[in-house]
């Protein structure tokens, strides 16, 4: 096997037929097409529909576009809080989300935590906006969906919003219960970066216009600015419409497969990854319990890492290293839909 074989969890594999779907996109003239046109209304409204029906996510709420979800995080963070936060960290992205509110001038609080299960913390009732990673990307590690739910549960009046970065389309929310949610185009869907997608709650959008909080945050695209466009499906500038019509031939193409079969899969192979890396020499998995991702499996070496690497690399696999201060500890293996048992097999192989 002489190609590059990615388990990087983000840019990821690529999704099969993106090379096929991109010379599609430019036949149809789609690259001159601009964001008033009938043919993007044409092109966001079919995302727009074969998100909801993948991600059973239900008319109250729309769908909003960005360029990432950091993008989105600081959006929210503009647009849906006058003055107080509260996080759940357990990772660098989930950090990522509390410093973004504390370099705007938020008064923010957080709960920090390994693996979040039966405690709840106390979240004061003034709290405007509560956010939770549902699968921190850094550290392989998942929040339970009915832990989110409670949480809304306890604390009706504040928003709750949850980063689903890397776990999308696979996790399953219950969008009575879950105000905001978002992820980007470079993990589970397996395209380029360049593509943030927010889901929120309509009646949200009518009441945060209304405070308009982002008036004094120099906020680039405002709460007003993004659902007055979304009527029409439009966006306020200029979006990445190549990165909008991928990212609905996939949805799509997951559609056809269908979503029971889409988690069945995914499980299968995550077992299998699982095993993988307790019968080897090279590779230890860093957790196996109820609360470890799906779709990103930490590892650490069980040889220096340096000779982990480079047993990879002259296999032509691409892994992605530790994040932070687990940036020489671990590497991180993705198991997105883009993941091939044959590629699968293959690092098996390897392995052995």
């Amino acid at each position: 096997m002489t190609k590059k074989v990615f388990f990087t969890v983000g840019p990821s594999a690529i999704y099969p037929n993106v090379d096929l779907w991109t010379n599609e996109f430019y036949a149809k003239g789609y690259a001159s097409e601009y964001h008033r046109s009938s043919a993007f209304q044409y092109i966001y409204q079919h995302l727009d529909e074969q998100l909801r029906i993948l991600m059973n996510i239900p008319s109250t709420h729309a769908i909003f576009l960005a360029s990432s979800g950091s993008e989105i995080m600081e959006r929210i963070l503009q647009n849906c809080v006058s003055k107080s936060s509260f996080h759940f960290i357990n990772g660098a992205f989930s950090k990522k989300f509390y410093n973004y509110a504390k370099r705007i001038g938020l008064d923010t609080s957080k709960y920090e935590s390994d693996f979040f299960t039966d405690f709840y913390p106390f979240i004061h009732s003034d709290t405007e906006l509560i956010c939770i990673t549902h699968n921190e990307t850094s550290t392989g590690i998942k929040t339970n969906e009915e832990y989110i739910h409670n949480i809304k549960k306890r604390n009706p009046k504040a928003i709750l919003a949850v980063d689903t970065v890397s776990s999308a389309p696979f996790v399953d929310l219950d969008y009575s219960l879950v105000d905001i949610s978002f992820f980007s185009s470079q993990k589970a869907f397996g395209l380029p970066a360049g593509i943030g997608v927010w889901i929120i709650n309509k009646n949200l959008t009518d009441a945060l216009n209304s405070a308009n909080y982002s008036h004094n945050r120099s906020a680039h695209n405002t709460i007003g600015d993004l659902s007055k466009n979304y009527e029409t499906f439009q966006t306020p500038s200029t979006p990445n419409v190549l990165g909008i019509y991928l990212m609905g031939r996939v949805a799509h193409d997951m559609n056809e497969k269908g979503k029971m079969e889409l988690n069945k899969e995914m499980l299968d192979k995550k077992y299998f990854l699982q095993s993988l890396f307790t019968i080897n020499d090279w590779l230890g998995l860093s957790h196996h319990h109820l609360n470890s991702s799906d779709t990103v499996l930490c590892t650490y070496p069980l040889k220096s890492i340096d000779e982990v690497r480079n047993l990879l690399l002259k296999s032509n696999i691409i892994c992605s290293d530790g994040y932070a201060e687990n940036k020489d500890k671990q590497l991180r293996f993705s198991n997105f839909p883009a993941n091939s048992w044959r590629d699968i097999e293959y690092l098996g192989q390897v392995l052995k």
